[in-house]
């Protein structure tokens, strides 16, 4: 798309501030040593089994951000 991770990542969370993606998931570390991916809903479109999206951006205000739960970065340990 012509721009970077950086400014693609910035633009995610700003979009996730003002309500239109919500993570659903958070990532994380499975049992079997692999990560799992953050899962997220785009609140426009419903959900599987919804009648339709709970269109939290509809109910944003300036200064009244919902909170962006940026993925986990860690990196699993070597095995001794």
């Amino acid at each position: 798309m012509g721009v970077s991770v950086n400014t693609a990542a910035s633009a995610f969370r700003k979009l996730q501030a003002k309500g239109f993606f919500f993570v659903t998931k958070s990532s994380r570390l499975g049992v079997e040593g692999k990560a799992k991916l953050q899962l997220y809903e785009i609140t426009k479109l419903p959900l599987p089994g919804s009648r339709g999206g709970r269109h939290l951006y509809a109910s944003w205000t300036q200064g009244n951000d919902y909170p962006v739960i940026s993925p986990v970065k860690t990196k699993p340990r070597r095995k001794s």
